[in-house]
Formats: C-alpha cells, sequence, structure tokens
C-alpha cells in the first residue's frame, strides 16, 4: 500500500477504550514505548465502535476526530479498518500516507482484505494460546493432585509406624518398636524415591557420560532392592556379558532406572516368590538397520538389556500408559513417577525402553542405550 506509518491495536478485556499496540512503524517513539492508545473518541476507537472503516485525507482533520489528531504528524492520507474474527471487533489496522497520492477506495479493498486475513490470524492464535493456557493449568492441576496423593499415602504410613513406635515404647516392647521402625524406614525411603523421581522429571539433562562398568551397577542395584525388600523371597538369574564391563553411560541415573525396574519386578512377583530374570550384552551396531524399531543414527555399539519377572503381568489396556506420570497399576503402594522417570533418563542417553507383559505370565523391559 506504499504506507509511511502504520499500525495494529487490540481490544484489551474487552475494553475497546483501551487499546494494545502489538505492531507499529513508522509512529512517534513515545507512542510506540507507551505500549497502548487510551484517548477516547480516537480514529480507532470509532471504526471499532462503529464497526466500518475509514478512509481520510487531508492531513485527517476530520471533524469527528479534531481533539485526537496529533498536530505534529503531517499525515496527508489514512485508512482505519476493523479486525474482525466471529462478527466480534477485536481491534483495529491503521496506515497512513505523509506525501504522495491519496489513499484510493481499491486501496481500501485491498486493506479489508488484508485485515479479514489479519483478524483470522489473530484470533486462531489467541485461541492456541488460550488452549494452550489451559493444557498447562490442566497439567498443574494433574501434578499437584498426584504429588498430594503420594504424599498424603506415605505420610499416612509415617504417621501410623509413629503411633506403633511410640506405643511400644511406652510398653517397653523392643521387639515391636524394631519391626515398626521398618515401617517408617521404608515410608521415608518411598518419599526419598518420589523426590528423585520428581526431579528427574522436572528437569532436562544432558547425561554425564563416563565410563562405566554396568555388570557393577546392576549387581549394585540388586543388592538395594534385596535390601529394601527383606521380607519377599525371590529367586535372581542373571546372564550379564563381560563386556559391559566398559560402557559409557550416566553412572547415578542409569542406577535409578535399575532401581525402578527391580523394585516394579520384585513388587509384580507373587507373596510365595517367584523369578527375575536379567540379561545384558553389547553388540556391534551397523549403520541404518533396525534395532527395536529403531535406527541408531551414528551408534558404534548398543547396549541391550532386558529385566524379566514371572509375576502378575500388565492388563493390555494400560500397557500403552505405564509410562505416563502418575499412572500406577500398584495402587497406593505405587507413585506412578518411577517409570516415567526412567523412561526419561533412557531418552537422554538416546535410547529407547519398551516393555511386553501378558497378565498373569509377567513383563520384561528391554532397553537399548547407543554408544558413539
Amino acid at each position: 500500500l506504499s504506507a509511511e506509518q502504520g499500525s495494529i491495536l487490540l481490544v484489551e478485556n474487552n475494553n475497546s477504550s483501551h487499546l494494545k499496540i502489538i505492531s507499529a512503524k513508522g509512529l512517534p517513539k513515545e507512542v510506540v514505548k507507551k505500549g497502548y492508545v487510551s484517548e477516547k473518541d480516537s480514529i480507532s476507537q470509532w471504526v471499532i465502535k462503529h464497526r466500518r472503516a475509514l478512509m481520510l485525507h487531508g492531513n485527517v482533520k476530520d471533524s469527528r476526530f479534531i481533539s485526537t489528531v496529533d498536530t505534529r504528524r503531517q499525515i496527508k492520507s489514512a485508512l482505519s479498518v476493523p479486525l474482525k474474527a466471529e462478527n466480534k471487533v477485536i481491534g483495529v489496522i491503521n496506515v497512513s500516507r505523509n506525501s504522495g497520492k491519496k489513499f484510493t477506495q481499491y486501496d481500501l479493498n485491498k486493506m479489508k482484505i488484508l485485515a479479514g486475513q489479519a483478524a483470522m490470524a489473530i484470533e486462531n492464535a489467541r485461541l492456541y494460546e488460550e488452549k494452550m493456557q489451559a493444557m498447562r493449568m490442566a497439567t498443574i492441576g494433574q501434578v499437584v493432585s498426584g504429588i498430594s496423593h503420594c504424599v498424603k499415602n506415605i505420610l499416612t504410613g509415617i504417621k501410623g509406624g509413629l503411633w506403633l513406635c511410640e506405643n511400644h515404647i511406652k510398653a517397653g516392647d523392643m521387639k515391636g518398636l524394631i519391626l515398626n521402625w521398618e515401617l517408617l524406614r521404608r515410608n521415608i525411603d518411598r518419599l526419598t524415591l518420589l523426590t528423585l523421581d520428581m526431579l528427574d522429571l522436572a528437569k532436562k539433562r544432558k547425561p554425564m557420560l563416563k565410563k562405566t562398568n554396568m555388570m557393577s551397577l546392576i549387581a549394585e542395584a540388586l543388592s538395594t532392592v534385596r535390601l529394601g525388600k527383606r521380607n519377599k523371597q525371590y529367586e535372581v538369574v542373571t546372564d550379564i556379558s563381560k563386556d559391559l564391563a566398559e560402557t559409557y553411560i550416566d553412572e547415578d541415573q542409569i542406577l535409578r532406572c535399575f532401581l525402578n525396574l527391580l523394585d516394579n519386578a520384585v513388587d509384580a512377583l507373587p507373596e510365595q516368590g517367584g523369578v527375575i530374570k536379567i540379561s545384558g550384552r553389547k553388540v556391534d551396531y551397523s549403520s541404518g538397520t533396525e534395532v527395536m524399531g529403531h535406527r541408531w543414527g551414528k551408534a558404534k555399539q548398543l547396549i541391550i538389556v532386558d529385566i524379566t519377572d514371572n509375576g502378575q503381568g500388565i492388563d493390555e489396556k494400560d500397557i500403552p500408559r505405564i509410562f505416563e506420570p502418575f499412572f500406577s497399576t500398584k495402587a497406593s503402594k505405587g507413585t506412578g513417577l518411577g517409570l516415567a522417570a526412567t523412561k526419561k533418563i533412557i531418552e537422554e542417553h538416546k535410547g529407547r525402553i519398551s516393555v511386553e507383559s501378558e497378565r498373569g505370565k509377567g513383563t520384561t523391559f528391554h532397553i537399548v542405550i547407543p554408544q558413539f
């Protein structure tokens, strides 16, 4: 349109007397810095109120707007067109010329077409932002609700344990005190794991890769889980290749993954006990081939670890959701964060984790971590 000045103003909070400048060119710096136009009876507000476009000439000294025309700006011709979205005026778009030819009806028609497209784009962006905000609030609500539920369950166990311990102390019953002290310790451990899982989920981390003996890491995870699950009897069968003695991973983070997966495996076993199998190996990778349904780019080798239990298994309908935060098949015993945190850690290692399970027969988690 060969305009020398222009602006887009939007109605804020359904108040047409307060127009926010979202884009401007050629306007006085103090106007742009202010960020809004609030003068009553301005040209823009007239256009919004009457829902129709204006074309003005001759320094824009129209009798309707004499009080609001800035005499410092020598404007020869101006167009002001309402931005309409779904039969609602959401703002106005203005252009002006200080010299040269005056705008014509042809220019005004072009401006109306442009305003229609601009209004649609702006309204779509607003609707998208509103949707994203609603999703953010829903997610925050889900997170707060999930964490509150988990913490409440754990605190119930701690309060119960404290009450029992106090009664055993008063009665001088050391055997009962030791037994219920273990209940307290287990719930504090659960609270610690919940905190670590939340930290894993909340932050995007770059793994601190260093040379690690994964055979020792798996042994440490098994030892830790056995200590925490002393009341349950089960057999562990391992088949771990010696070449896992030299891997490049974030030791602390992968240990957390093994702890989560082994803890789940033990919980899934029947009361009379069961079997957990752990296999691990390192394989050479040929570029372009698929392993676990994925191409691994420039990886030279792949670490493959499988953790299997012969426990209760997972319902088919639940399998697609087990890596979702706060989804748990363990009722009040689970936080629903362990597997979500595990998946995030594995993916931060550029790896993949998947699951196979059949109700009543058991579950296998497959882990692949590339080595570059």
